[in-house]
């Protein structure tokens, strides 16, 4: 089941399928079903796709660098005599 965000028209109660409570003004990611897809065909909500929120990186644990290391070259160096 596909999953959206589902906002009232502006004004409208609409009632959740599962029958607990409203949808929230600002939206709500529910499982699209009939339901949903009749609400979007008569005019009484939107539908978007779920925002894809960007992965953050990982803290850094304390005394590790933030930035990886420069990687050493495959060929040791030739030393001088």
């Amino acid at each position: 089941m596909d999953k959206k965000l589902v906002k009232p028209r502006e004004g409208l109660q609409i009632p959740r399928h599962d029958g607990n409570g409203n949808l929230p003004a600002e939206g709500m990611v529910v499982g699209m079903n009939s339901y949903y897809w009749g609400l979007k065909h008569d005019g009484d909500v939107t539908v978007e796709n779920v925002p894809v929120e960007p992965e953050q990186p990982e803290a850094a644990a304390p005394g590790e660098p933030s930035q990886p290391a420069a990687t050493a070259s495959a060929e040791p160096k030739k030393s001088k005599k």
